[in-house]
């Protein structure tokens, strides 16, 4: 009746526009024309193990910022560790939860036009997620770290990032996904439920760096990304108390950025984009930063307070 359809229209709000995020700007004097909304081809995940290679532009950036001496250790990409949570962090759960609840059946239902519109912005949003992915890999080694129950990557990723064939993408990249919802190496009985979340994080991301400095590799950089509190602290925990392998001098430098929670499409969308133009310099920035987004913050501006303008590339 008439309240479902208000409902469905305040869910799905959120998202109209969405789409357009990721438009490029038209140059100045040029002619207005049709906004296009690109979608992904199946096989675009085919080639992201070929454009780190074709596209080595911001690692040799990197690289070629570091000189000489214990500096230029900060910008290795072997040395460098980065961590993202999945749900609101690369998923936009709760906006798709929200339209779940108002349409019963989920955006489907909406049928027509809408169902569309909003499968167009997710494609659109499918493909800032590769580009935010292969961005990273090409400057450290990465890993997402989830609270949710296997196999809820694949699964959601298949329903809700059309045109994006994850388990491929992430298999070419080398990226893992690390389930944190089974039981971690200390006891978590008696903890409350953050707490739990953040050792179980933390145990699951200690496992990650030492495969990643098996052998004797030294960490130097190590940045987390998510909605939650509970990467951000497992990340600081695992970084304060990890042991550098002999001659490796300094625990490494610790970067955290906690995106806002429970964003809407276009807002997750705002933030990857900006986290995307950022991340090298993130990644490179000797010493710990925290970045945390609230409710009525930009992350943006938040990454230009602290790391300065965005750079060119």
């Amino acid at each position: 009746g008439g309240a479902r359809r208000r409902a469905l229209r305040t869910a799905v709000a959120p998202w109209r526009g969405a789409g357009r995020m990721a438009a490029r700007p038209r140059a100045q004097g040029a002619a207005a024309g049709p906004v296009v909304n690109r979608r992904v081809s199946a096989s675009s995940s085919s080639h992201a193990a070929s454009q780190l290679k074709q596209k080595p532009s911001i690692r040799k950036t990197i690289e070629s910022m570091a000189s000489t001496g214990s500096q230029a250790e900060y910008f290795k990409p072997d040395q460098t560790l980065i961590i993202f949570d999945w749900d609101d962090t690369l998923l936009p759960t709760t906006f798709l939860n929200n339209v779940a609840q108002a349409g019963g059946k989920g955006y489907q239902a909406l049928g027509g036009v809408r169902a569309l519109a909003l499968t167009r912005a997710l494609a659109d949003h499918a493909d800032l997620v590769r580009r935010v992915l292969v961005g990273a890999r090409e400057v450290g080694h990465v890993a997402i770290v989830t609270s949710s129950v296997r196999p809820w990557v694949d699964r959601s990723a298949q329903q809700h990032l059309p045109g994006l064939d994850v388990p491929r993408l992430l298999r070419e990249l080398g990226i893992p996904v690390l389930y944190a919802s089974g039981p971690c190496a200390s006891s978590v009985e008696g903890l409350d439920m953050l707490e739990a979340h953040t050792e179980r994080k933390r145990s699951v991301m200690a496992e990650f760096v030492g495969q990643v400095c098996r052998g004797g590799g030294a960490l130097r950089s190590a940045v987390s990304v998510g909605d939650s509190p509970a990467e951000r602290e497992a990340l600081k925990r695992l970084a304060r108390h990890w042991e550098q392998p002999a001659g490796a001098a300094g625990r490494p430098s610790c970067k955290t950025v906690k995106l806002m929670s429970d964003p809407s499409l276009r807002q997750l969308g705002r933030q990857l984009q900006a986290l995307a133009g950022w991340l090298d310099r993130v990644v490179s920035c000797d010493g710990d930063v925290d970045v945390s987004v609230g409710p009525r913050e930009d992350l943006e501006t938040k990454l230009w307070t602290h790391f300065g303008p965005r750079p060119e590339k």
